[in-house]
Parts: structure tokens; sequence; C-alpha cells
């Protein structure tokens, strides 16, 4: 069968772990090869966080089972972060420009829920830290002049002729 390189991934992860071959580091070796064999199928590499662990854990005796799903979500999840993660220290804007979406909504006169549902949906320029949206004053002025820029309401109707 040929499978998503994520699956693949996650499935030789838990191999590798369950057959355990060293005393010592079996984990760390398990999380590279992980990382390796995700990195020769062109993702980036899985950044399983800390508050992870547990789900980690119990994916992983899923997979004892023959139950891959959580294991697999949660390698997809990890490899979200990783690309998060390059894609954050990749952006044009300074770190300290960014601004809480509550705190970018006080100043312009906006409603925090708003640009946050114009950051889910693409509209507003967003990067999500730590669960919280975040953006700049930059990209909501975009956002300002693509919005003046798109025609408003109905098209006007023709009139027949008759």
């Amino acid at each position: 069968m040929n499978y998503h390189p994520v699956v693949r991934a996650a499935i030789a992860h838990h191999g590798f772990e369950a057959v355990h071959p060293f005393e010592d580091g079996n984990g760390r070796t398990g999380r590279l090869l992980l990382n390796l064999m995700l990195m020769r199928d062109g993702y980036p590499p899985a950044i399983l966080l800390r508050e992870w662990a547990l789900r980690y854990y119990q994916g992983l005796e899923a997979a004892h089972f023959g139950q891959y799903t959580a294991l697999v979500q949660l390698i997809g999840q990890a490899v979200e972060a990783g690309l998060d993660f390059y894609l954050d220290a990749c952006a044009a804007v300074p770190d300290e420009q960014y601004q809480p979406l509550s705190e970018l909504a006080l100043k312009h006169g906006y409603d925090a829920n708003y640009l946050g549902l114009l950051a889910r949906q693409g509209k507003l320029e967003a990067r999500k830290w730590d669960r919280r949206w975040y953006s700049t004053p930059v990209a909501l002025a975009r956002y300002e002049k693509e919005v003046e820029a798109e025609p408003r309401g109905r098209p006007a109707r023709r009139q027949r002729k008759g």
C-alpha cells in the first residue's frame, strides 16, 4: 500500500518504539527517525509539544492494538506545529510588531471576535501563537484597503426593454 508520508512516518515511529532496541535513548532516536522520514518526503520536522505527552503515549498504546488514528493525528498536528514554527521564523514582520487581536481591536475600533473571524477565514493576515491570534496594524490597514476596493451591495438591475 502507498500511505501518505505522515501516516507512513507515524507507523514506522510506532514500529521502532515497539521494538525498543536500546537501553536508553529510544524516544529521542525514534523521534529523530520520524523527522528524518518526514523531511525526506518534503515535510517539516514534527514538533511534539510537552503538553501533548499524554496524547502521544496514548497514541502509541492504541497503535499497539492496530489503531493508528490517534497517533497519526498527533503526528500531523506536530508537523503543522513544525511548519508554523518555520513560517513564523521566516515572517518579514518582527515579532514585536505583532499585537494580540484584542489589543489591535481596541486601538482601531474593531471587535476582537470579528478580527478573530477574519483571521480564521484568511482575510486578515495573522499568526497564532499559544492559542492566541496576533496581527499587525499594517495587516489591518491592508485588509481595510481591500474592503474599500470591493463593490458593495447588489448589482444594479437592468431595465427591461419593452
